[in-house]
């Protein structure tokens, strides 16, 4: 058979009441109105480019640099508020007024406001994946193949579990499971979020992208062109196989969306992998999809945004200027006012652009003729 499932130490565990995903990775907010057409209301051009996707709070935008530095832009106006010396190539946590970031072998609190550091804690190696808070709870993948839990209220390590590859890409964290899905490399682990305790392992094809939780399904994506769907105790229910990489997935309670290197995005019923709909997209996708509400919206080269309703309709693209690409996954900013930013881009240019809805037009009046005005009215 193409796949092997190995499955370990099952345990029983209740039905799905919560998923919770890292920040920058978390589905954004329905929003009120569609996110296209957009326009730009400011530009800023960096000094070096974004080592990753930015996070943003009310206020500010909070980017890291691949110089080693971190920037904070103002949400309303994109000026540059403050910048501080933290080396970083991961996406940052908000943490009630600070900012948390992974530097070298430590892990480094920012003050949101300053951009002071506030306090360094040293970790037992350099990390190895973007960091994934749930609650209380922060967890770090570390080199060579380990994830550890810090309570960030306690500033304390909780445990610590090995792997038999680095961990690059997010955990999934469900708390009525209680438990922490884990990708790394051709295995997807469930890790019980109290203690570390490993619970199950499977082992699927390819090397495997950031697991979602959508109802009771596991669903993961992978480099063997496949989609795969597993139960809370590891056990494989389906496998959907497409024609080329998976880039990314994402889910909402009722569908499943996959898109692909073959310029291709699917909607799948999470139950069956029934295929609901499917779309060609005139792009080569660089970034996992994004579900905004009812839209999908997808980053790619050129258009760099397209989005589509979560029942299949074309719902707007958005094309940079010639020559420019997305050199980071785009930000969706919650709780926008009518008027003002709804997404932040990042261009291989280093310019940042920060969107608003681009308001309808308004269809010209027409003017009566003077063959309209000798007409006759008609009286009652």
């Amino acid at each position: 058979m193409r796949r092997a499932i190995c499955c370990a130490c099952l345990c029983l565990v209740p039905a799905l009441s919560l998923v919770e995903c890292p920040a920058p990775y978390r589905l954004a907010a329905a929003q009120p109105a569609p996110l296209l057409p957009a326009e730009v209301a400011w530009s800023r051009t960096l000094e070096n480019a974004p080592a990753s996707t930015a996070v943003a709070d009310d206020a500010r935008i909070y980017i890291p640099l691949i110089n080693g530095q971190i920037v904070a832009l103002s949400r309303a106006s994109g000026d540059l508020i403050w910048t501080a010396d933290v080396a970083t190539r991961w996406p940052l946590v908000l943490l009630d007024e600070s900012l948390l970031a992974v530097s070298d072998a430590s892990l480094v609190e920012l003050d949101r406001a300053s951009g002071a550091v506030r306090r360094r804690q040293e970790l037992p190696a350099s990390p190895a994946g973007p960091l994934t808070r749930a609650g209380e709870v922060l967890l770090i993948p570390l080199q060579p193949a380990l994830l550890i839990a810090w309570h960030t209220k306690d500033s304390r390590e909780m445990w610590r579990q090995t792997f038999e590859a680095p961990i690059t890409v997010p955990p999934a964290v469900n708390t009525g499971w209680g438990l922490v899905i884990v990708s790394s490399s051709d295995r997807v682990s469930g890790l019980a979020l109290a203690d570390g305790a490993r619970r199950w392992t499977t082992q699927l094809a390819g090397t495997l992208m950031q697991p979602i939780i959508t109802r009771d399904r596991v669903i993961v994506g992978s480099t063997s062109d496949d989609v795969y769907a597993l139960d809370a105790r590891g056990r494989w229910q389906w496998t959907w196989h497409g024609g080329a990489d998976v880039v990314g997935v994402t889910a909402d309670a009722e569908q499943v969306y996959v898109a692909s290197l073959d310029h291709m995005v699917h909607a799948l019923k999470p139950g069956k992998a029934d295929q609901q709909w499917r779309k060609v997209v005139k792009t080569r996708l660089k970034f996992a999809p994004l579900l905004v509400g009812s839209t999908l919206l997808i980053g790619g080269i050129d258009p760099a945004l397209t989005a589509f309703s979560t029942r299949g309709g074309d719902a707007g693209k958005y094309e940079l200027p010639e020559l420019a690409f997305l050199a980071a996954a785009p930000l969706v900013l919650d709780g926008a006012e009518p008027d003002g930013v709804t997404m932040v881009l990042f261009t291989g240019h280093r310019e940042v652009l920060g969107l608003r809805r681009q308001p309808p037009k308004e269809e010209p009046q027409k003017k009566p003729s003077d063959a309209d005005s000798t007409k006759p009215s008609v009286l009652d």
